[in-house]
């Protein structure tokens, strides 16, 4: 009788496969990583500092954003307006009133996290298209408010004067120190996303995914754990938005319009939905070709966008990372029917 080899959702491929897991690789890339700031400074890459700093803070939404398309199957297309309640909150907090920074980013956070999980309540009546209608509902409220309550947010004019922190007494005013900052911050929330897609809490959120009636069988409550999915993903995008507002220093209403929010759904579509790291993946892949391709040709900026995406949903629908995990596999299967016959 053939012996067959159970899997289990949600669990790490370093469990199923066996293989051992060295920390300390681990450790050293992220040293690399936290490096790499200062050296790029001494090499006078000075744009690419800062521009590694918005890379980082847009794959923190993009991951908290997985949590609800990825790992729960539902659809958010209203995130830009989270992720702009974080910064207002900041910028409000901090340079209108004076507060410290941590006071302001734990206000955006929880402000954030408030309105997200208001978001998810519609997802316990509807689904699919219309879910994705009502978060852009939301995210047109959020914008308008940003827009028109200028006795809060100065409206078109914009918060200015946001002030980088100090953190434990080191100044993070220098665009090096403050993306090295932001660098740290992406890594803990790898880890935190990484920690939710492997746990119990992840594990049922994919097969609520799968079939909502199995997973009601199970004794899943699929209404709490949707509403929980919008609250965590909330987490992450008030993170994100409090320290968008320390990196730009100046907010204004139009940093966070629609077009946002489809940008973060399309880094997802291109790294890989429901993958830990396509996330990160898209992010960095499809900004870097936004800024640095598709900007030499500005007329057609928006056409090579939109083709691209085209492209990756039509010969890998798996995002590069899924695409990734393909060729690793074929390329074992490959190699296991090579040595079984010699």
């Amino acid at each position: 009788m053939k012996e067959t080899k159970p899997t289990m959702i949600g669990v790490s491929p370093a469990t199923l496969t066996g293989k051992p897991r060295n920390p300390y690789v681990k450790l050293i890339v992220i040293i690399i990583l936290l490096l790499a700031p200062y050296v790029l400074t001494q090499l006078g890459l000075s744009f690419e500092i800062y521009f590694i700093a918005f890379l980082c803070i847009f794959s923190i939404v993009a991951l908290g954003l997985d949590i609800i398309v990825g790992l729960s199957g539902m659809v958010s297309i209203g995130h830009a307006s989270l992720f702009g309640v974080g910064a207002y909150s900041v910028g409000i907090v901090c340079a209108t009133h004076g507060f410290p920074f941590w006071v302001g980013m734990i206000v955006g956070i929880l402000l954030t996290t408030v309105i997200a999980t208001l978001m998810g309540i519609p997802a316990l009546k509807v689904e699919g298209p219309y879910l994705a209608l009502l978060t852009i509902g939301f995210g047109w409220v959020i914008y308008l408010f940003l827009v028109n309550a200028s006795g809060i947010t100065r409206g078109w004019n914009g918060i200015y004067g946001i002030e980088r922190p100090a953190l434990f007494g080191i100044s993070l005013s220098e665009d090096w120190a403050f993306t090295t900052f932001t660098v740290a911050v992406l890594i803990a929330c790898y880890f935190l996303y990484k920690n939710i897609s492997y746990s119990r809490f992840g594990r049922a959120l994919r097969a609520m995914r799968e079939e909502e009636l199995a997973a009601l069988s199970l004794g899943i409550d699929t209404r709490l754990y949707k509403i929980m999915a919008f609250g965590l993903s909330g987490i992450f995008a008030g993170l994100a938005g409090s320290l968008f507002a320390f990196q730009l220093t100046y907010l204004s209403p139009v940093s966070f319009d629609f077009g946002l929010s489809v940008d973060f759904l399309s880094f997802l579509i291109i790294g890989g939905i429901g993958t830990v790291f396509g996330p990160i993946v898209g992010t960095f892949a499809l900004y870097t070709l936004v800024e640095y391709f598709f900007s030499a040709y500005s007329q057609y900026r928006f056409f090579l966008y939109g083709f691209s995406i085209i492209l990756v949903l039509f010969f890998v629908p798996g995002g590069i990372v899924g695409a990734s995990k393909d060729l690793l596999h074929s390329i074992q299967r490959r190699s296991r029917r090579s040595s079984s016959n010699p």
